[in-house]
């Protein structure tokens, strides 16, 4: 069934994609750029920053997708989310930019393995959210545009449903990884 739905909205799916595989590639370049200007402070501790600290996106996240979701009743809400769609990929690339300069190729490693398991649940689900709310867009656009007042109320709420659906997910990962995360990462850091 899901691979049915993406395959229905594939060129949204692949226009989402393009904006995050941009974010990392201007994250690299940002990245060279600090690092060329020296404003990127080598003497952090990373491993003991990891270990010390639980991992908590759980506001940002939330707020994150309210944000967006408010702003999809306008065209502006859609914009703001595919923005956030290319800050996240810009700071996967930084950070692996990073951990790469200071850890060579055990840090690259890290910085893959870290992202895959604590980015990429939420960024795939991110990406579902996208698609819903482009959906919402879609229906209000529609209305506005053929002046009617009926319009797919059905597919309005469903769309909205599965956006708190799948915003339940997010905050129950996000969850799972603020108790979770440092017993995982006691395992990652000794890569570094």
């Amino acid at each position: 069934m899901l691979n049915k739905y993406l395959r229905r909205h594939k060129y949204l799916l692949i226009f989402l994609c393009v904006i995050l595989l941009i974010g990392l590639i201007f994250g690299i370049i940002i990245y060279y750029k600090a690092i060329k200007l020296n404003i990127i402070n080598n003497s952090l501790d990373i491993k003991n920053s990891l270990l010390n600290n639980h991992i908590n996106n759980i506001f940002k996240h939330l707020i994150t997708i309210f944000i967006v979701f408010i702003l999809s009743l306008t065209i502006l809400g859609y914009f703001y989310g595919v923005f956030m769609l290319f800050y996240e990929g810009m700071s996967i690339s930084f950070s692996i930019c990073y951990l790469c300069s200071k850890y060579a190729l055990k840090g690259l490693i890290f910085g893959i393995i870290y992202n895959v398991l604590f980015k990429l649940p939420y960024l795939c689900l991110f990406l579902l959210i996208l698609i819903k709310i482009f959906n919402i867009l879609r229906e209000l656009i529609k209305k506005l545009i053929k002046k009617n007042k009926l319009y797919n109320y059905i597919t309005i709420k469903s769309n909205i449903i599965a956006i708190n659906i799948i915003t339940l997910i997010v905050l129950l990962f996000d969850i799972l990884l603020y108790f979770f995360s440092n017993f995982m990462l006691k395992f990652l850091t000794y890569m570094l």
